[in-house]
């Protein structure tokens, strides 16, 4: 399952090759796949994905919103399959300073996989976006603007 997540993610890759110094702007506009390519979240999507990697491939190659930079350095989208954000869709955030993740995951009416962690919060800055994504769990908290 690995292997195909990977394949996936290098699928996401863009046919013209990437700016050495990728940018926030390279990504704004382009599908959440793409963000998925990004080298630094490559690692880090194996890494938190666990028995996921299904689930998570398809939601992020199902329709939504392009991708957006809220403060100027986190880059975020969601996407959802037919059924809606609710029951199978991916937030997904990241922080292209630190290089830090925010997954959120439903499958089957159910959030399978957050990350960070439940009780770690969230920047302000996603707020908005997150409660456009209409899944995010009652016990997400956002840090104070």
């Amino acid at each position: 399952m690995r292997r195909l997540l990977a394949l996936l993610l290098l699928a996401a890759a863009p046919a013209a090759a990437q700016p050495a110094d990728e940018t926030a702007a390279y990504y704004v506009g382009r599908p959440i796949l793409a963000l998925a390519g990004h080298p630094d979240a490559v690692a880090l999507l194996r890494q938190v994905s666990g028995g996921h990697q299904r689930a998570l491939a398809a939601a992020l190659r199902a329709p939504g919103p392009p991708i957006a930079l809220a403060d100027g350095r986190l880059l975020y989208a969601h996407a959802c399959l037919p059924a809606g954000c609710a029951v199978d869709g991916v937030f997904f955030g990241f922080d292209m300073v630190s290089a830090r993740l925010y997954l959120l995951l439903t499958r089957d009416g159910s959030l399978v996989l957050q990350v960070p962690p439940r009780r770690a919060p969230w920047p302000a800055a996603l707020e908005a976006p997150v409660a456009a994504f209409g899944a995010a769990p009652r016990h997400l908290t956002f840090d104070s603007p």
